[in-house]
């Protein structure tokens, strides 16, 4: 598989390139806002608006904010951060003339330049927000260039003024400008820290999407079967790691071959000395014959199961009609003592090795007769699965140990009748199914019996599913 474009990135790089995107993207929101955005400051009150506010009267107007007035019998007190501004209560009392009275004024700014006021003080000219009608008012205090300028006073403040027993006070209110330019801050980083989010969440889902597909790759790999798995569009630490578990399953399964044909070959051999320990057994009484010839076939039954297992993982698949093979064993293995019945339909069947399907249907049916005394078999098709059923009327087995009755060597239990079995009939249809990528479920019957499901994917077309001629439907001898 070729992989082009940013696939190519490695997760570093792209990690690395998100932090400096988000970066870049807040630093050039910040500059968008200073360049873009009004100044954090609110415009300044003219002081000509604050002595009408002083004398009761109603002061001009002012668009980005209004002034404050209220009236109080006890004297007001400042607000929090605003100090004792001497600068501004001089400039007030000197406008106001003989009668001012007592005048107290607190301003959140600092005192930076000389008493009247300049740039960057408290109180001095400010062009930018006042036009020059506004600016330049006949009848105001003289400057000392001559002009008739009013000053204005900038930030936020308070002047308390003595009038009468009452105290009047006037506040500056909240800025328009200043709320605009929060406004417009808090949806640029809104906005910034929406893309960052989305663009994180997209980089992280192209990360972890190989990631996820390559854990479920390995999930779903079935022994016996060659893992290769290169996640589409993956980084080349993924595709290596990929590679990497490829290989591992490369050295396992060829492992698993060796030792498969070393028990295959094992079992083989054992052939021979069993021959010639039966001939030799000839000459003993009958009942020490007897008992010594079921030992040896029970020894063969070993060997040849052995042999199974070991030759189901590397034999070669064909299309098998799973109706026609159980029909066939069902005839083959039925006795009037242990009667076996089959329901089938046409069209069952799988991609499989004839041999092994024979055993593992071969192995269910025997339980069924040793156990159950008879046995029912029932093969049909659903969609894309070939189905199984086997049953009979034993005993049953323990629900506690139904979980393990397919471990080697364990078999169905001591609910069964002595006598049979070695203990790998199961164990053997297991690793059959698991080999053909099937599953084995294997429960008990109400009110008593013992049902062994077993599901193996069915042919795709072409391949004998819809021509259960061509399938291969024969017993192996």
């Amino acid at each position: 598989m070729t992989v082009r474009g940013p696939a190519r990135l490695t997760i570093g790089t792209r990690i690395f390139l998100l932090l400096v995107g988000a970066i870049m993207a807040t630093a050039l929101a910040f500059v968008a806002i200073i360049r873009f955005g009004p100044p954090p400051v609110a415009a300044p009150v003219h002081m000509e608006d604050l002595l009408a506010a002083l004398n009761g009267e109603q002061p001009g107007i002012n668009r980005d904010r209004e002034l404050l007035v209220e009236r109080s019998a006890e004297k007001p007190t400042p607000r929090l951060g605003e100090r004792r501004n001497e600068e501004l209560e001089q400039s007030l009392k000197q406008a106001l003339g003989q009668g001012a009275g007592a005048v107290y004024a607190y301003s959140d700014m600092p005192r930076r330049g000389p008493a009247g006021g300049g740039p960057g003080g408290p109180i001095g000219p400010f062009p930018h927000h006042r036009s020059p009608e506004r600016m330049e008012r006949p009848g105001g205090p003289e400057r000392p260039d001559g002009s008739r300028s009013m000053p204005f006073v900038m930030g936020d403040f308070t002047v308390i003024r003595q009038s009468g027993a009452d105290w009047l006070a006037v506040r500056t209110g909240p800025s328009a400008t200043v709320a605009r330019w929060r406004l417009v801050v808090a949806l640029t980083i809104a906005a910034v820290a929406l893309f960052l989010s989305l663009l994180g969440w997209w980089v992280a889902r192209r990360i972890a999407r190989p990631l996820r597909r390559l854990a479920d790759a390995a999930r779903d790999a079935k022994s016996g079967h060659r893992w290769v798995h290169r996640p589409e569009g993956a980084s080349p630490e993924i595709l290596a790691v990929a590679d990497a578990l490829a290989a591992y399953d490369a050295r396992h399964q060829e492992h698993f071959r060796q030792q498969s044909a070393l028990l295959a070959g094992i079992a083989h051999d054992l052939g021979t000395p069993l021959a010639r320990l039966a001939f030799r057994l000839e000459a003993l009484p009958d009942e020490s014959r007897d008992a010594a010839f079921r030992e040896i076939e029970h020894m063969r039954h070993l060997i040849a199961d052995g042999i199974v297992m070991a030759r189901s993982s590397v034999a070669r698949r064909e299309p098998v009609d799973v109706g026609l093979l159980a029909r066939a064993l069902a005839e083959r293995c039925s006795t009037p003592q242990a009667p076996v019945t089959v329901d089938t339909v046409e069209g069952a069947v799988v991609l499989g090795e004839p041999t092994s399907l024979t055993r593992l249907i071969e192995n269910l049916i025997d339980n069924a007769q040793l156990h159950g005394g008879g046995g029912r078999v029932t093969v049909s098709r659903a969609g894309h699965k070939v189905r199984i059923i086997v049953e009979d009327d034993g005993p049953g087995i323990e629900d506690a140990r139904l979980a393990t009755v397919c471990e080697p060597f364990v078999g169905s239990g001591s609910t069964h009748r002595p006598g049979g079995g070695n203990g790998l009939g199961l164990a053997i249809a297991r690793s059959i199914a698991d080999r053909h990528d099937g599953h084995i479920v294997i429960g008990n019957r109400s009110p008593h019996g013992l049902r062994v499901t077993i599901d193996l994917p069915a042919a795709p077309e072409g391949q004998g599913g819809d021509e259960p001629e061509e399938a291969s439907g024969v017993v192996p001898a």
